[in-house]
């Protein structure tokens, strides 16, 4: 024969399956938090690696921007530099084309002397006039032979270097020979 469980069976059975419910909720919450957390935890990594991409994207941005700068920077030193050199040129051509026609003007002014009265020419001015044709490396005559005298050979270098003086002529601030 069958017993039938009796009430404090049925009791004992529902305490029993009561426990096991708490004990398998306790362990379904267990679960959450573990799956809840690891939600969690992927929604931070997913943040993150947004972040670390906009990021990395700012940096290359920013890394470009310093490269076109710097080329900037360098292409406006490199115009600046250009620009002093030409500058300098210019200052260098003006003061030697000024040098010129300073010199040429002494020239005509010791033709004119010379062409008056040769003994108002100095030495000294005759031998400023030699220096100044070799600053502009002009060829002054040699000695025509082994018997001209030195002063002679002197005074004819004088004369070449006078005439170099007279038949230079300027265009647009430089001196043509």
């Amino acid at each position: 024969m069958t017993t039938t469980p009796g009430v404090q069976d049925v009791a004992a059975l529902l305490e029993q399956a009561a426990e096991s419910m708490k004990h398998l909720l306790y362990r379904i919450s267990l679960l959450c938090r573990e799956i809840g957390g690891a939600h969690d935890v992927k929604t931070s990594v997913d943040l993150l690696t947004a972040q670390v991409q906009t990021l990395h994207g700012t940096l290359a941005k920013n890394h470009a921007d310093v490269i076109a700068h710097s080329q900037k920077v360098l292409a406006a030193t490199v115009k600046h530099a250009k620009q002093q050199e030409e500058h300098a040129n210019q200052q260098r051509l003006s003061r030697l084309a000024i040098q010129a026609q300073v010199h040429h003007r002494m020239a005509i002014d010791m033709r004119a002397n010379h062409n008056q009265a040769s003994s108002r020419i100095t030495p000294k001015q005759k031998s400023l006039a030699l220096q100044i044709a070799q600053l502009y490396g002009w060829k002054l005559g040699e000695k025509s032979h082994s018997a001209e005298s030195t002063n002679a050979h002197y005074n004819r270098r004088w004369e070449d270097a006078l005439e170099s003086f007279l038949n230079a002529c300027y265009t647009n601030n430089t001196i043509v020979y």
